[in-house]
C-alpha cells in the first residue's frame, strides 16, 4: 500500500501543470436532495424499486463511457454554460424551479426529463389538470396517469427503426403540440407517446415517459450530443469500465476495470505524460491503469523531460 501511495505521490507532483485547468464541460445532470427525499417520502406508484438516484446515474454513465465531460448539479445551479440538461425523475418542482427551466430551454438550452417529473410542488401538493401550467407548455404534454408494471413485465417502445423495452414505470401522456419521436408498441399502451421533442422559444424540451433499456437510453442521449455537436474528449473504441475525460489540454484515459485493456483511438500526436502512449494507434492499460496524454504542440520542455521520468506509472 505504501509503494501504491508514494507512486501516486509522484504522478501527481509531476502532473502539477493540470491544477487550474478548465474541463469545458457542456452536459449536466440533475441530481437534487429534495427530489430524493420527496420520492422516498410517498408511497406510489411503487413501494420498491422507485431508483432516483440509479436512474439518474444511468443517465450519467451513458456520457461517463462515451468520454463526454459532465457535471453533476443540483436544480439551485446555474445553466446557462450547458448545451445539454438531463433532469431525469423530477417529481418535486416549485414555481421558481420550473420558471428556471423553462427560461434555459426559451434561451436556447436542451432539455430532456423523464415520467414522474413535475407532479407536486415544494409541499407535496399535486399540479392539478395534467401539471403546471408553465410545465405542460414546456413540453408540450400534459399527463394523464403513471403505470407500475408487475415484476419481469416488459413494454414494446419503438423509437425510429429500433424497438427497446420499458419496465417498472411507464406514463401515460397527451400531446399538447409537441412532436412524438417515440410510441408504446405492446399492451393498453400502444400507441401513445413514449418520447416526445417540443421547440419552446430557441431551445428544445424532451420528455421520455417511461423507464426504459440502457440501450434505448445509450441511443437517445448519444444521438443529442451528435446533433448538438458536443464531442468527447478524445475519438476512440473505449472498451466497458474505461473512461476518457479532459481538462485543458490534458487527456487521461482510465481503466476502471480489475483487468487489462486494450484501447484504440486516432490520438496519434499526442505526448504521453503518464503511463502508455498511441505510438500505433493502440494502447493497453493494466488493471486500474491510466494514461495522461498531452497535444505535442503544447508540451513545455521541462514536461516533456518529466513524461521520460513517468512513463509507466500507473494508478
Amino acid at each position: 500500500m505504501f509503494q501504491e501511495v508514494a507512486s501516486l505521490g509522484a504522478m501527481l507532483k509531476d502532473l502539477k501543470d493540470v491544477a487550474g485547468t478548465d474541463t469545458s464541460t457542456n452536459v449536466a445532470v440533475i441530481y437534487d436532495w429534495e427530489v430524493n427525499w420527496a420520492i422516498e417520502s410517498v408511497h406510489a406508484p411503487r413501494i420498491e424499486q422507485r431508483h432516483y438516484g440509479k436512474t439518474v446515474v444511468d443517465h450519467y454513465q451513458v456520457f461517463w463511457q462515451a468520454g463526454i465531460g459532465t457535471d453533476v448539479i443540483g436544480c439551485n445551479a446555474d445553466l446557462s454554460k450547458y448545451k445539454l440538461v438531463v433532469a431525469p425523475m423530477l417529481f418535486m418542482l416549485d414555481e421558481a424551479t420550473i420558471q428556471k427551466l423553462a427560461q434555459y430551454v426559451q434561451n436556447g438550452g436542451t432539455l430532456v426529463t423523464t415520467y414522474w417529473s413535475g407532479i407536486v410542488n415544494e409541499t407535496l401538493l399535486a399540479y392539478t389538470g395534467g401539471g403546471h401550467d408553465k410545465w405542460k407548455e414546456l413540453f408540450g404534454i400534459w399527463t394523464e396517469e403513471i403505470d407500475a408494471l408487475y415484476e419481469g413485465v416488459e413494454v414494446d417502445v419503438n423509437y425510429g427503426v429500433r424497438h427497446y423495452k420499458a419496465k417498472e414505470l411507464c406514463e401515460l401522456v397527451n400531446e399538447q403540440g409537441c412532436e412524438v419521436l417515440a410510441e408504446y408498441g405492446s399492451e393498453f399502451y400502444a400507441g401513445r407517446p413514449a418520447l416526445t421533442r417540443n421547440l419552446y422559444g430557441s431551445g428544445t424540451a424532451y420528455y421520455v415517459a417511461s423507464r426504459n433499456d440502457a440501450a434505448f437510453t445509450k441511443d437517445f442521449l448519444l444521438g443529442l450530443c451528435t446533433g448538438l455537436n458536443i464531442e468527447p474528449a478524445l475519438a476512440g473504441d473505449w472498451p466497458e469500465g474505461v473512461t476518457v475525460q479532459r481538462r485543458g489540454e490534458f487527456i487521461f484515459i482510465l481503466n476502471c476495470n480489475a483487468h487489462e485493456v486494450e484501447v484504440r483511438s486516432s490520438g496519434l500526436g499526442m505526448e504521453s505524460l503518464v503511463g502508455p502512449g498511441f505510438e500505433v494507434g493502440e494502447i493497453r492499460l493494466p488493471a486500474y491503469g491510466v494514461s495522461v496524454l498531452l497535444r505535442r504542440a503544447a508540451v513545455p520542455a521541462e514536461v516533456a523531460q518529466d513524461s521520460l521520468e513517468t512513463a509507466g506509472m500507473y494508478l
